[in-house]
């Protein structure tokens, strides 16, 4: 049973010492390093009569910002702190709060006072980890929170609408609309707000497409671009973890870029990063959802296959669970194509697998055709065509379908 094809793969935490190899000869240097921040100094500070009940300043060689509050301001402020000054001090770090603060801003700022003030138990708990995402004591703010007041500030706000019990995934899709210019264009405002590793997963799903490198015309093909990623939503897996790695870099995470492909190790690259002691990877420059594996522990890492479906293959021994994931994005373009016609370039060019043509001819479709996916191709006759005809097996091949390919194609095409 021909499952893998010619490629051996390895897990990182089964061949440590190839990764550290790998890891000392082809570290890739972020292009731009991340300059680590410390938090925002809260609009606290400048209520004169909460000055005093406030913990001294950590750094106090940085200014305060002097543009006074308005009276407003001071009193909604004012009110969030006696219900909860730990919320009341993030707040006040939020970028709204630096400068002028807008009519908008305070309205936002009295309605999450009364959230707080009637908010359950679980809606309580809920808040708090929201809160716990990303480093505390080096991001600029909580992000999570800004998301919540971008909600509050609206003139459509629905009261009835309980959005402290929100999870992060459900809060971020309601309130980050990446249409919004004056939020989204400054490369800066926004690597500063992706100050965790669940924020930057979520918005290269959300926001990024994948390239083959080959498409650009490029001088250093093996380095990343995280500015060029950012500006036109489009790169490859060295644009992908270097932009991950400036965020975190910024937010106070180590990390590195590192090369995890399992038999050509510099054709593959992810974002490394360490919370409490244990390394992550952050692995979303694939050529498809379908094999993004997102943010996962060093050691579970595998690059063409999900720990998940492998132990349910290995212990039923169902072709659907076994197949190798890069040869399960191969079988559903195949199923897509109505006509059952199609080329190996074709599959290559659909899929961002461009200089991948003879590992897809030699090693994909075999590999389909020998677990009964599909049938054997059959040159087309037609003098000079790289087309194929085969034919699949309906049923197996929507089973594979429905288990295990369940994601958007690509949610970047909504904005």
């Amino acid at each position: 049973m021909n499952l893998l094809g010619n490629v051996e793969l390895k897990s990182i935490g089964r061949s440590t010492f190839l990764f550290c190899v790998l890891t000392l000869a082809f570290i890739v240097g972020c292009s731009a390093t991340a300059p680590v921040k410390a938090p925002n100094i809260s609009a606290l500070y400048r209520v004169p009569i909460l000055q005093k009940q406030l913990p001294p300043l950590a750094d106090k060689s940085r200014p305060l910002n002097q543009e006074p509050l308005s009276e407003q301001a001071q009193i909604a402020f004012q009110r969030l702190f006696g219900v909860n000054r730990t919320l009341a001090l993030e707040a006040g770090r939020l970028p709204a709060f630096q400068k002028g603060i807008k009519e908008k801003e305070v309205l936002a700022l009295n309605r999450f006072t009364e959230l707080v003030q009637n908010a359950t138990p679980e809606q309580r708990s809920n808040l708090e980890s929201l809160l716990r995402i990303g480093l505390k004591d080096s991001r600029r703010y909580s992000s999570p929170l800004e998301a919540i007041f971008w909600i509050l500030e609206k003139d459509d706000y629905d009261r009835n609408k309980q959005i402290l019990q929100l999870p992060l995934e459900e809060l971020l899709n309601k309130s980050w609309d990446f249409s919004d210019r004056t939020r989204w264009e400054d490369y800066e405002t926004v690597t500063d707000r992706l100050n965790a590793p669940e924020l930057v997963n979520y918005y290269q799903r959300i926001r990024f497409v994948y390239k083959s490198k080959l498409v650009y015309e490029r001088r250093n093909a093996f380095a990343g671009d995280a500015r060029g990623l950012f500006v036109k939503n489009i790169g490859y897996c060295y644009d992908f973890a270097d932009f991950a790695a400036y965020c975190l870099e910024k937010a106070g995470y180590k990390t590195s870029v590192v090369c995890v492909h399992p038999s050509r190790p510099r054709l593959h690259v992810v974002c490394q990063f360490e919370v409490g002691g244990k390394s992550y990877f952050i692995d979303n420059g694939r050529p498809d959802k379908f094999l993004r594996r997102g943010i996962i522990p060093r050691e579970e890492y595998e690059m063409y296959r999900d720990k998940e479906n492998v132990r349910k293959g290995e212990g039923t021994k169902d072709l659907v669970y076994l197949l190798q994931d890069n040869y399960g994005l191969a079988l559903v373009f195949l199923m897509d194509q109505k006509e059952r016609v199609t080329s190996v370039t074709a599959i290559c060019k659909a899929l961002g697998l461009i200089v991948f043509e003879e590992k897809v001819k030699h090693e994909y479709l075999p590999a389909l055709v020998d677990n009964g996916f599909i049938t054997k191709p059959i040159p087309q006759k037609d003098v000079g065509s790289e087309d194929f005809e085969y034919t699949i097996n309906k049923s197996l091949c929507e089973r594979f379908k429905a288990a295990r390919y369940n994601r958007p194609q690509n949610a970047a095409a909504k904005w």
